[in-house]
């Protein structure tokens, strides 16, 4: 979680919403962040997803 400037709460809202199946773009203008940083979080953080959800 080192250098993350975005709240882990955003990170994990995000994602939820991927995980119900929804697109880059969409997701981004939902939570207000670029798909590029969503595509980041998601390789980031894939391996922790079951800790971000509690």
């Amino acid at each position: 979680m080192e250098h993350l400037k975005s709240p882990i709460s955003k990170v994990a809202l995000v994602i939820r919403i991927r995980d119900e199946e929804m697109g880059l773009r969409a997701t981004g203008r939902i939570v207000g962040s670029y798909k590029n940083t969503i595509s980041e979080w998601e390789e980031r953080f894939a391996d922790q997803k079951e800790t971000l959800m509690l």
